[in-house]
């Protein structure tokens, strides 16, 4: 049955981000007023086009959300988004904006990775062309960002991408380099976890320094400027303070709800404080690390450390895949290694044997990544599990201080299995579908993931309280930023030690005290 309604926001296809992907949407309480009014929409209408019938994919929602889900909005379709008439039948040029997710499938040979994105971007945008109709705005994953170009030239209309493999390896880079920000990525990114990055409109603020902007939002923290230009969105995190606003900068904020993050007016607007000794940021020495496992991220995780390294730092990578299919993905890549030594090695890591015969224990950093040699993410997941455990045991048994140690799941169900003492978790399929869902909704959000998720952006750092403060701990998130303002910091709030759990705290009320202690960190996002 066609679908014949305007304005609707459209999944084509299905893969493990799909289910996510409605679950943010509908959760996306604080964007959706402004979707709304921007498409002129009454109403949230989701419509999801898949090879599924409606009732398997009716059970797999219901899992994914897991209370009681009333399906209203949502409307299914069963098809093929590669088919013209199938895309047709889902008012495709109608739409106010199409997802178009990877499916395990496209992540196949180098030669026909996207194949499947690229036709049906290529495919809706001649129909455009026949028609003299500019297309809607399309949000695409694409697992090969060296064909972002060319994704451009085939949908020839509004189109955001979002180069999953390359912000997954930036990611896990950085959290490897400052142990404890895997969690504060998980807040800001989820819409169901206590903060989120919303865009202000500049207002009583245009014309005025960008340190005014920590004065104007009471519940809110200002981080950085997204502006318009020739060549589209671009983004300035953790600006200089006398930044100018200019009439059309959108202000990027931390907020737990966009509407109560409201802007005050002018004449209550005071900068932030006087310039202090500069603060140098703390990360993680990393100068041997281990992976075990292999992707197709691999060798962009490897390239993540060429381009941080600031001296020689050795990667050994441990997996089954033969080393030819290894190194011709690295070749297939363009990569060369000059800052970094690379180490392949050939074997099994849930062998306790042969992954002993490594010292696991003399590593700086070790990394489980999610292998991409099975078909189903159950079986990836289990041996993921039995690779941990194996690893744990030979740790524990040794009584060696232990490296840092990073988990790359594709089922967020098995995330609990995981004590956080031990380890940093994350859920490949569940951040890049934060990605897709929240791009879907403000598409300018993704010019503020690009650059945050490259080596030349600010980054998540998290420094002891104690260099920053001196011994007094008694502080407060303002207090802290009166310390930081003009060094390229902004402080976005504290870890610290809580009934023998650590405890992330971002955003908390700009003046309530804290009694920090030696062992407590805090969280800086520094450019």
């Amino acid at each position: 049955r066609q679908y014949h309604k305007k304005n609707h926001i459209l999944i084509l296809g299905w893969s493990n981000r799909s289910p996510i992907i409605v679950k943010e949407i509908f959760q996306s309480e604080g964007r959706i007023p402004l979707f709304l009014r921007k498409t002129k929409a009454t109403r949230l209408k989701l419509v999801l086009l898949s090879e599924q019938t409606p009732m398997e994919v009716q059970q797999l929602l219901q899992d994914t959300f897991v209370q009681n889900w009333r399906f209203s909005g949502l409307i299914f379709r069963s098809g093929n988004h590669l088919k013209l008439a199938h895309l047709e039948r889902v008012a495709t040029m109608d739409a106010a904006v199409i997802v178009l997710p990877s499916a395990r499938e496209d992540a196949g040979l180098d030669s026909t990775v996207d194949g499947g994105t690229f036709k049906s971007l290529l495919t809706i945008g001649n129909w455009a062309k026949r028609e003299s109709r500019r297309p809607p705005l399309a949000v695409a994953e694409i697992l090969d960002h060296r064909k972002s170009d060319i994704a451009q030239v085939a949908y020839g209309g509004p189109l955001e991408i979002i180069p999953s493999d390359l912000y997954l390896s930036r990611l896990m880079a950085q959290i490897l380099r400052h142990p404890g920000s895997s969690e504060v990525f998980s807040e800001l990114l989820s819409e169901d976890i206590g903060n989120e990055l919303y865009l202000k409109d500049s207002g009583t603020l245009i014309g005025q320094p960008f340190s005014h902007t920590f004065g104007a939002l009471k519940t809110a923290i200002p981080i950085g400027i997204v502006s318009q230009g020739p060549q589209g969105f671009f983004c300035t995190l953790v600006p200089e303070p006398d930044h100018i606003l200019c009439e059309n900068d959108k202000v990027v904020v931390i907020a737990e709800d966009d509407i109560k993050s409201q802007l005050s007016e002018v004449d209550e607007l005071k900068p932030i404080g006087p310039l202090r000794p500069p603060i140098q940021s703390t990360e993680k020495k990393l100068r041997n690390i281990l992976i075990l496992g292999w992707n197709r991220r691999v060798p962009l995780i490897l390239n993540e450390f060429e381009c941080y390294s600031r001296g020689k730092t050795t990667l050994t990578v441990l997996s089954r895949t033969p080393l030819e299919a290894r190194l011709e993905r690295q070749s297939h890549m363009g990569l060369d290694f000059k800052s970094v030594q690379v180490s392949h090695i050939l074997g099994d890591y849930t062998s306790t044997t042969e992954l002993k015969t490594y010292q696991p224990g003399s590593f700086d950093a070790i990394v489980l990544v999610a292998s991409d040699w099975s078909d189903t993410d159950a079986l990836t997941d289990a041996r993921t599990i039995l690779g941990y455990l194996v690893l744990m045991e030979l740790l524990d048994k040794h009584r060696v201080s232990r490296p840092a140690i990073l988990v790359e799941l594709l089922d967020a169900s098995n995330q609990d299995l995981f004590s956080q003492e031990n380890c940093e978790v994350i859920v490949s399929p569940l951040i890049v579908s934060h990605f897709l869902s929240q791009v879907a909704l403000r598409r300018e959000l993704n010019t503020v993931f690009e650059n945050l998720f490259c080596p030349e952006g600010a980054e998540v750092t998290i420094v002891p309280a104690t260099s920053i403060l001196g011994s007094t701990l008694t502080t407060s998130l303002e207090q802290v930023q009166e310390i930081l303002f003009g060094q390229g910091g902004i402080s976005l709030g504290f870890r610290i030690h809580e009934k023998r759990q650590i405890k992330t705290v971002l955003n908390p009320p700009r003046k309530q005290e804290f009694q920090l202690e030696i062992n407590d960190k805090i969280i800086i996002l520094f450019r």
